[in-house]
């Protein structure tokens, strides 16, 4: 089995409920804070702050595409709490391999990010919760989700290639919708390009609608396709998914 796969597989069990291994929820609003940048202090996510984080990663995921298109056949009673709380076992894995970063307690967080060569996150702690939430999740919603995330490791493969093995990842970067706005994102990804620039790598990450916040940070986008357009049961828009890379030394370090 190729690193490359090992890779797609580890990210897909990461990406569950909340569609982890996507890049930022972030628009626009989120960007006018750049002011705040030389106070932000970026930390390992601690223990402590993990409910703060998946409770906030799951409300600023909620008007996503891939979201939306999730939610369209899922069992409402259930799903927020499996949601936060598949959110809370994956932050708990980054934590464990000291991958995850937060501003703010948990305010803004970065699920993970992985050098050159290297695994994300094992997912023991997620991987034990899969059954509860698989038994608290739809069919349809399996399906969809399967789809997704088949989507997404094919345009990497296409796209990327075996190279992704000699690159940064940046995975889950979002911040609660009521900071959003006071450039916490931006101090999160910045931390982890200034990393890629010290040691000369290029970093990549798969978004939805997010591809505008990171261009500002000249990431660009090197392929795309679109879920949920042929599917007869689902009136909505479809979803984009976007491959993005950022070369070598952009950052002034």
């Amino acid at each position: 089995m190729s690193h490359l796969l090992v890779r797609s597989r580890a990210c897909a069990l990461f990406q569950d409920a909340n569609q982890l291994c996507f890049g930022a929820n972030e628009k626009v609003p989120l960007l006018s804070g750049d002011n705040f940048l030389t106070k932000i202090k970026v930390e390992p996510l601690r223990y402590s702050d993990l409910w703060r984080a998946a409770d906030g990663r799951y409300r600023a995921f909620q008007s996503t595409p891939e979201q939306r298109y999730l939610a369209d056949r899922d069992y409402k009673r259930t799903r927020e709490l499996r949601d936060r709380v598949t959110s809370f076992f994956a932050f708990a894995d980054a934590v464990r391999a000291k991958r995850a970063r937060a501003v703010g307690h948990g305010r803004a967080s970065l699920h993970f990010y992985s050098r050159p060569g290297e695994l994300p996150p094992k997912p023991r702690l997620a991987k034990l919760w899969r059954p509860i939430a698989d038994a608290l999740t739809s069919k349809e919603y399996k399906r969809r989700a399967n789809e997704l995330r088949d989507a997404v490791t094919m345009l990497q493969k296409e796209a990327i290639g075996d190279r992704a093995e000699k690159m940064f990842l940046v995975a889950g970067l979002a911040t609660a919708p009521e900071w959003q706005g006071h450039g916490y994102a931006t101090a999160l990804l910045e931390a982890v390009l200034e990393m890629a620039d010290r040691e000369g790598d290029a970093v990549w990450l798969a978004t939805t609608d997010a591809a505008g916040f990171y261009e500002r940070f000249e990431f660009e986008v090197v392929a795309e396709t679109w879920v949920a357009k042929d599917n007869p049961d689902y009136h909505g828009p479809p979803v984009p998914i976007r491959m993005m890379i950022r070369e070598a030394g952009r950052l002034a370090v």
